[in-house]
């Protein structure tokens, strides 16, 4: 890197005679000596004009490629395919984020309780995991970028918590957001980290006309209810929770 175009080269060359003065051996096909702005790199697009990393198209491709040919064995899916979607998806992750781990949780699941690696999963055309499959053909393209300076300060900050009786959250930026229930019999039975997910949930419904557009910061003391917004979980109640706190964001696109 450098503010100079003939000064780049230099330190290119500097450099690559380094390593050769090291001993080393050069793949020269797969090195770049040559200062560039955009560059393929680690499966990876690196573009410093614009300053953002996305995935080339040609792994965009087999990733389609791949969720069509689950389609085609509907509704006889092999757990060897599905798992090939899944791994596409997982490995683009630097450049999408967490999605990919929370639009895949109901595939894991589904591969988990495989028979073998060719026995075939049968799967109903409602179920959660072909919501999955679609979400990433309908959405790919859209999120395929990762802006390096995306950090944003919080417009909004929210509190929460749940006991074992109710739940409640307030936010100081906004005048009389106060949200607070009761849970119910049935509620009162689920685990403390559903009762914490399910009042973040019920807050975002609650403030979510009020927080359209805007990034918010949530402060919540369970610390898995954190890492289960963020990526999902294994537990399909908490998960369910989770896709519903997700797409709440989308429609709002709330960060």
């Amino acid at each position: 890197m450098n503010n100079d175009n003939n000064e780049c080269i230099k330190d290119a060359e500097f450099v690559k005679q380094s390593l050769l003065n090291a001993g080393f051996l050069l793949n020269e096909e797969k090195s770049v000596f040559t200062p560039v702005q955009k560059l393929e790199w680690l499966g990876i697009i690196w573009d410093s004009c614009n300053f953002t990393l996305c995935i080339p198209q040609k792994r965009i491709d087999e990733l389609l490629k791949s969720i069509h040919n689950v389609f085609r064995e509907m509704p006889y899916i092999s757990a060897r395919n599905l798992a090939q979607v899944t791994e596409r998806i997982i490995s683009m992750s630097p450049v999408i984020g967490n999605i990919t781990r929370m639009m895949t949780r109901y595939c894991y699941m589904s591969i988990e309780i495989r028979m073998s690696w060719d026995s075939y999963l049968v799967l109903e055309s409602k179920s959660f995991v072909i919501s999955e499959l679609k979400f990433w053909l309908d959405n790919i393209s859209n999120v395929n970028f990762k802006t390096l300076n995306q950090y944003s300060q919080s417009h909004v900050m929210i509190y929460s918590d749940a006991s074992s009786i109710a739940a409640g959250a307030c936010t100081v930026e906004l005048v009389s957001k106060i949200f607070h229930t009761m849970w119910k019999s049935a509620e009162m039975l689920e685990s403390s980290t559903w009762r914490e997910l399910k009042a973040i949930e019920l807050a975002l419904m609650s403030y979510q006309h009020a927080f359209a557009g805007k990034s918010l910061k949530w402060l919540t003391d369970n610390q898995s209810c954190v890492r289960i917004v963020q990526a999902g979980s294994m537990k399909e109640k908490l998960q369910d929770v989770a896709i519903s706190i997700f797409s709440i964001c989308l429609q709002r696109e709330s960060p």
